[in-house]
Formats: structure tokens, C-alpha cells, sequence
């Protein structure tokens, strides 16, 4: 819950600063496509997945935020997503939820934030 209320209140007072509609319309649109494909891949409980992918939009959209994992390493926020999903690996969750909220992102980032420019 802490990562959502986070990302999500620096992504609508940052990227969408102003353009509340489509912050709205990107967690609709990020929302349906995980109840369409949540089906496919077994999974009943999306909250994880939604928290991924709007972490995963974070990322993408603060690329050159400086992040420490729990002080071992450290990293820039676009590879935050793939740096939880290795922690949760090693204890034991299965990645298919965090996947699945960051195949979300991906096309969340795409749909309501425009192609990246280095495609």
C-alpha cells in the first residue's frame, strides 16, 4: 500500500501535474488490462500487480532518480520493478504477479505517457 500512495501521488503531482484526466484514464486503462489478462495467468488478487505497475511507470518516468535497496546496492528508478521482483524471487513469491503488473506498466507507459524517444 505505501509503494502505491507514493508513486501514485508523485506521478499526479509530477508527470501529470494538470492533466488529472489522464492520470484517471492511465489507471483505468492499467486496471482493465489487468483484470483481461489476470485470467490467463492464474492470478485472483491484482493489488500487487497494480502497486508493480504503477511502480514500473515511476520508473520510467524518473529515470535518473538515484534508488538504495536496503543499502547493499545501488541503481537508477527504471531498474526499481526489476530489483523488487528479485527480492520477492528469493523469498519465495512467484514473479507471475509482479510480471503481470509490470507488462501493465509497459503499456500503460506507451498508451497514456506517448512512446519512449530512444524507439
Amino acid at each position: 500500500m505505501f509503494f502505491l500512495v507514493k508513486y501514485c501521488k508523485s506521478l499526479e503531482e509530477g508527470s501529470f501535474r494538470g492533466r488529472s484526466a489522464d492520470f484517471l484514464w492511465m489507471l483505468l486503462f492499467g486496471g482493465t488490462l489487468l483484470t483481461v489478462l489476470a485470467p490467463f495467468v492464474s492470478i485472483e488478487f491484482l493489488g500487487s500487480s497494480l502497486t508493480f505497475m504503477m511502480v514500473y511507470v515511476w520508473g520510467r518516468r524518473h529515470q535518473y532518480v538515484n534508488l538504495s535497496f536496503l543499502g547493499i546496492f545501488n541503481f537508477t528508478a527504471p531498474y526499481l520493478p526489476w530489483v523488487l521482483l528479485a527480492f520477492s524471487v528469493m523469498l519465495g513469491s512467484s514473479p507471475k504477479v509482479d510480471l503481470l503488473g509490470m507488462v501493465a506498466g509497459t503499456f500503460c507507459c506507451v498508451q497514456a505517457l506517448g512512446a519512449p524517444q530512444h524507439l
